[in-house]
């Protein structure tokens, strides 16, 4: 197997999914310019319920959250945020059955008098307020529900096949260049990052004229050719250089996108089962050993997520360290999770002050979310919330009845699985380095979709005389391992291998005799550059 005909595989690939995918890839990219800048906007929108004037001598938790509970009587406790600076206000999240089964209530409540300041619909165990969920939902699904999740999975779905394969064909291009101008090997990653001095953007074959169709001698065409063959060159360099600066970025946020998707979502979520890399959820029973300790975990798993993301990063080993792996449960077929926490109307909220302390004792130092007993024979449990500037998360579960520690569960012994899952999904989300990372996520989406357009470009400027990656370059070992690589792809990303099935029919029915009518009218096909001649 040639490299020349491998290259002219990855040629059409990424020919294919850039032509057809792109405008996915495009909107999921101005989408996420402004999910980047989601929390910071949270922040300024919902200022006066999430901050209070500077609180020196707080009233006692268990206070705060009667509180909410006298506001909104007969709703289950799901969960308590305590204030975790003096200018915070305390959040309790309400199970309120006359909204959505996805969403609860968050109450604010002053610490310094115990006085309820305000009430909104609160979605995911992230507690995102309604104007980033609306964000989240745009991003995720374009406020189209579920049919509308299929636009981001495809995305994400080919977003790491383009990017890799276009680096490599840049790799080639960049290589090819430096042999030709006799230069040493540093020149390579050089002209892959800065573009260049000049011939970087040719193709490998020295003859640059053979890119240019046949016009005649007409010197006004000729000239007009060499200028759309100039812009599509600057097209390009721009096109590749972008992608090769955001590499790393742009395969994170692919990975977790998929993660976060249905179809390709579930088949992560077998595979960290079967690969047992998903971390035993925090014993939570009062009785632990005595046969029901099946009530370990309880049930608020599943109330994080971003947006209409709930289920999707898994809840409380994303969103607090605990033990359903975030990428794991990620997938539950991204299906939203009913608010049945299990909670009784009757929790005990004098306990809620007894926990608090019990968890700082215990060494949690970050901003804490309690979640109450599940049932008369399970005890609390309190987390450190995923904020900015933190990288890990601990939780304890505790009996509220006396503060003695259950059962504990550090961030630093879950599986590397798990950990790396929460990484992506808070970095993704703009949360785990706050501004900073929120503005580069906002710059990595701008570049994404300078590169979308790029493509588009390219392709305009060379659209009657570009057939990519003609099949007759192909060997049949180079189709054979194609087949089997995207058919194995395919099966692990359902929607990257149904619409690469479809591409590459329209090719065989379409695009082919496009190509012959081209050969017949005389239009010069692009040969595939031909720079080693040895086999892999």
């Amino acid at each position: 197997m040639t490299r020349t005909s491998i290259r002219a595989f990855l040629l059409r690939i990424h020919f294919y999914g850039g032509m057809f995918v792109g405008p996915f890839i495009l909107v999921a990219a101005l989408t996420g310019c402004l999910y980047a800048l989601a929390p910071t906007l949270e922040n300024i929108v919902y200022r006066d319920s999430t901050t209070v004037a500077e609180v020196t001598n707080p009233v006692p938790l268990e206070q705060q959250v009667a509180a909410a509970e006298k506001a909104h009587p007969g709703l289950d406790v799901l969960q308590v945020w305590p204030a975790n600076t003096p200018t915070d206000s305390t959040r309790v999240l309400l199970a309120d059955p006359t909204i959505d089964e996805t969403e609860d209530l968050a109450v604010f409540i002053n610490p310094a008098d115990a006085s309820v300041i305000d009430a909104q619909p609160s979605y995911s165990g992230l507690g995102e307020l309604p104007l980033r969920h609306w964000i989240s939902a745009l991003h995720q699904d374009f406020h189209l529900g579920k049919p509308g999740e299929l636009y981001s999975e495809l995305a994400a779905s080919w977003l790491w096949i383009l990017v890799l394969g276009g680096l490599y064909l840049w790799f080639i291009r960049a290589k090819a260049a430096r042999i030709r101008r006799g230069q040493g090997r540093f020149s390579t990653l050089k002209a892959m990052l800065l573009g260049g001095a000049r011939g970087v953007g040719k193709e490998n074959n020295p003859a640059e004229s053979s890119e240019l169709p046949e016009t005649g001698g007409n010197a006004v065409a000729v000239s007009g050719t060499k200028a759309r063959a100039a812009a599509r060159k600057t097209a390009m360099k721009v096109h590749a250089v972008t992608g090769t600066w955001l590499l790393v970025a742009l395969l994170v946020l692919s990975a977790t996108g998929i993660t976060w998707s249905g179809l390709a979502g579930e088949n992560v979520n077998k595979l960290v089962e079967s690969m047992h890399w998903k971390a035993t959820p925090i014993e939570t029973s009062l009785h632990a050993g005595e046969g029901d300790a099946a009530a370990a975990g309880g049930g608020h798993e599943g109330h994080e997520g971003h947006g209409n993301h709930e289920g999707h990063d898994g809840s409380d080993t994303a969103a607090d360290g605990a033990a359903s792996d975030s990428a794991a449960d990620s997938p539950t077929a991204g299906n939203p999770v009913a608010n049945t926490s299990g909670t009784t109307t009757d929790v005990p909220a004098t306990q809620a002050d007894t926990v608090y302390r019990a968890a700082r004792d215990a060494g949690l130092t970050g901003p804490l979310r309690l979640y109450p007993p599940e049932d008369e024979h399970s005890g609390w449990k309190a987390s450190e919330r995923w904020v900015e500037w933190r990288t890990t998360s601990d939780q304890v579960s505790v009996d509220g009845s006396d503060g003695r520690i259950i059962d504990r569960q550090d961030f630093a012994d879950l599986p590397t699985f798990s950990k790396l899952s929460s990484w992506g999904i808070y970095l993704h989300m703009g949360i785990m380095f706050g501004l900073p990372l929120q503005l580069l996520l906002f710059v990595v989406g701008l570049g994404l979709a300078l590169m979308v357009v790029m493509g588009y470009r390219m392709w305009w400027k060379r659209r009657t005389s570009f057939v990519p990656g003609s099949p007759k370059n192909f060997s049949w070992q180079t189709t054979a391992l194609g087949v089997l690589v995207v058919a194995t792809v395919g099966v692990f990303l359902p929607l990257f291998g149904i619409t690469l099935a479809a591409f590459l029919l329209v090719d065989v029915l379409v695009m082919g005799r496009r190509a012959r009518k081209l050969r017949n009218r005389n239009v010069k096909i692009r040969p595939i550059p031909q720079p080693e001649h040895q086999t892999t």
